[in-house]
């Protein structure tokens, strides 16, 4: 065997052995990559295909005058909902859910038993009291979610300073958007892991994070002075056939306003 033949066959061999090397140390790169840098959205992502989550509303700040009366408040609504894959008895929960809710048991029957979604919601905004009848028989498969809803209480009273909540119970003006970060709060969640199919699994960890209520907001506003200047403006504007009127009332020793009213007006219950 001739020399360069020898050294022929050793090239080869070191540039086969270096292929391997490089080969290797680009999948000890990769799951690095895979392991550390990429980590938490690889895990959140693989979270998101095997488990469902529950949003759980966080309840809104009060907003109060200064001597403690209710201006703006929330209360608490339900959706009920139904996991086709974990009824045992369809028919007894179209029964149950059509006596509660005033729907149509052909209708929820066909919707629990024919839809391919992993979970169905039956009905919204339901009461407290809906939801405690519905348990006194409750099968399984059906469940429930919390949703918050805002209720201003004198309706048109400070409707251009308390401002309203939108759909999600942000703050779209007025105060409710200045105090936004303030008063809505922290949502919380529950977890429950899934199969393939969105089916729950027996026995599987569920996780809860509990909701963090926000704050609440006490204004320098007096109702009893706002009540007064809120008559007087309406009786005004209609003596003087006038098309809008304002009024705003300060403490003179330090400028806090006590009222503010403005006219017209439009009820915050009543927002599209």
């Amino acid at each position: 065997m001739s020399f360069i033949y020898k050294i022929t066959i050793l090239y080869k061999i070191c540039i086969l052995h270096s292929f391997f090397i490089f080969l290797f140390l680009i999948i000890i790169g990769k799951v690095f990559y895979i392991q550390v840098i990429d980590y938490k959205k690889l895990n959140n992502y693989a979270t998101s295909l095997w488990s469902r989550n529950l949003p759980l509303a966080a309840n809104r700040g009060i907003i109060y005058d200064r001597n403690g009366v209710v201006l703006a408040s929330s209360y608490t609504t339900y959706d009920v909902y139904v996991r086709p894959a974990d009824v045992e008895d369809y028919k007894k929960v179209a029964n149950i859910l059509s006596e509660n809710l005033d729907i149509d048991e052909k209708e929820i029957y066909e919707k629990i038993t024919k839809s391919s979604y992993g979970e169905i919601r039956i009905a919204k905004d339901i009461t407290k009291e809906v939801v405690q009848s519905i348990l006194k028989d409750f099968e399984e498969g059906i469940f429930f979610t919390s949703n918050i809803e805002r209720n201003y209480a004198y309706d048109e009273m400070l409707c251009q300073i308390l401002g309203f909540v939108g759909y999600d119970n942000s703050g779209l003006s007025g105060l409710e958007s200045y105090y936004d970060s303030y008063l809505s709060g922290i949502d919380g969640v529950g977890l429950v892991e899934t199969d393939l199919k969105g089916d729950s699994l027996p026995n599987s960890l569920v996780y809860y994070e509990e909701a963090i209520n926000g704050l609440n907001l006490e204004l320098t506003i007096d109702f009893k002075i706002q009540n007064v200047v809120q008559k007087v403006l309406e009786k005004a504007m209609f003596e003087t056939n006038a098309k809008s009127a304002s009024v705003v009332v300060t403490n003179p020793q330090n400028g806090e306003i006590l009222a503010c009213a403005t006219l017209p007006s439009y009820n915050l219950n009543e927002i599209p």
